[in-house]
């Protein structure tokens, strides 16, 4: 091979695998650690029960009659004083019993705002946020269940005068020991540190679409086509100079999906958002201007071209394999390739093997994790998408979602400032 020539492919696959290295380990044990060292606390305190603000919640529905009571149920039970609560429920083009169940509610502040036509929630969103009073909005989705406390939580961080939006932690309960479910887990577990670390240096790149609060002064409408509100909103207030925060106090439950591909799907969507997100991002990639310039460069748009550094360096480690180190390393390509291979065909069977199985899973859960990234990429750059998307819901496990309002109920009994 020619010197110059092979030189190239050398820097290829070192400039690949080093800027995998950072956007997958790099970055999160930076942000982690600097997090810890240079700790930029939030003024968070209790609020006196007779000073809490007025709050609304406000959730976007599209057909989710089978869910929708248990929510209203779920929400109204919160701690938090009910004369200064008030639940917005916004029929997007529903075909159900979605309307004649909310109806059920009214005379507990909860209210009901019909869509003949679907339109996505950004747009409803655009409509409604504008004419609200309340000081404090508090977005949620139908498919998970908050912890009593939550929204008493997520408000107390408001006391600090320069936090303009807040998320909680989505703590995600399934049996599921199959790559999608068990990657799916770690998965997050490994994205809610990252986001710990950087609340702590400013602020977190996104919130937890099921469970955040925005001041509502601070809201700034978007266009009508954006997937990610919950990217795209919050963003908004660090351009006016505000931070966004994540308190692990507040607490969500959700459910994994049944199905890989169902979970697949929501990868797709929330991939697809993030390649969308970045054209209206421009002001935010200024190292001059933001304060989070260099976590979303790192955080967001390296994790995009993941699969382009992957391809790079497999490229140049084939080229380069006629030594035995480069040799040694296609190796662990190959074999890390593989077993994601294995579990993908035999999901069930490695499923039963107990904890050996994470040696099958990992590499299966990140080989799927970067095919989404590519399908994603497609569906952005052919205009495949819309605003909204289909519902994943119905492939919640009925069982394990009764689990999950359990474990909010055990978590926190009734107290004496209990509305119940």
């Amino acid at each position: 091979m020619d010197g110059n020539f092979g030189q190239w492919w050398v820097w290829q696959f070192w400039i690949s695998a080093s800027l995998l290295f950072y956007t997958y380990v790099g970055y999160p044990l930076s942000v982690v650690l600097h997090g810890r060292w240079r700790k930029r606390k939030t003024a968070c305190r209790e609020v006196p029960w007779d000073s809490l603000p007025n709050v609304l919640v406000l959730m976007v529905v599209h057909n989710e009659e089978a869910l929708l009571a248990g929510k209203l149920e779920n929400l109204l039970a919160s701690d938090y004083p009910l004369e200064r609560l008030r639940i917005l429920v916004a029929l997007d083009g529903c075909a159900d019993q979605s309307e004649a169940i909310t109806a059920r509610y009214r005379s507990l502040n909860v209210e009901c705002r019909v869509f003949q036509k679907r339109r996505g929630k950004t747009s409803i969103l655009n409509r409604i946020l504008p004419t609200v009073a309340e000081e404090i909005v508090v977005f949620c989705d139908v498919r998970q269940s908050f912890d009593r406390t939550a929204i008493l939580r997520l408000v107390e961080n408001f006391s600090d005068p320069v936090v303009g939006a807040v998320t909680g932690e989505l703590h995600l309960l399934s049996h599921d020991e199959s790559a999608t479910g068990t990657g799916t887990r770690l998965y997050w577990t490994y994205e809610k540190a990252i986001r710990r670390g950087e609340s702590r240096l400013h602020s977190v790149l996104g919130v937890t679409g099921a469970i955040y609060a925005l001041r509502r002064r601070l809201f700034v409408p978007i266009s009508d086509e954006i997937i990610l509100d919950d990217v795209l909103l919050p963003l908004q207030v660090v351009l006016q100079g505000y931070r966004i925060v994540f308190d692990s106090r507040a607490k969500a439950f959700d459910t994994v999906a049944k199905h890989a591909r169902t979970e697949i799907r929501r990868k797709v969507r929330t991939l697809t958002g993030n390649f969308q997100a970045f054209r209206y991002l421009g002001p935010l990639l200024n190292p001059l201007r933001s304060p989070v310039a260099f976590q979303l460069f790192s955080h967001k748009l390296l994790r995009l071209l993941a699969p382009l550094f992957l391809l790079a360096s497999f490229v140049a480690n084939v080229v380069l394999s006629d030594s035995s180190f480069y040799r040694t390393l296609l190796f662990v390509q190959f074999a890390g390739y593989g077993l994601a291979a294995l579990d993908l065909l035999f999901d069930e069977w490695i499923a039963g093997i107990g904890p050996p199985r994470l040696i099958f899973q990992l590499p299966a859960f990140f080989v799927l994790l970067n095919l989404a990234v590519v399908q994603a990429a497609y569906c952005y750059w052919t205009g495949s998408y819309t605003a909204w998307w289909p519902a994943t819901s119905a492939d919640g496990d009925p069982a394990v979602r009764r689990e999950a309002v359990s474990s909010s109920r055990a978590s926190n009994p009734p107290t004496a400032a209990s509305n119940k």
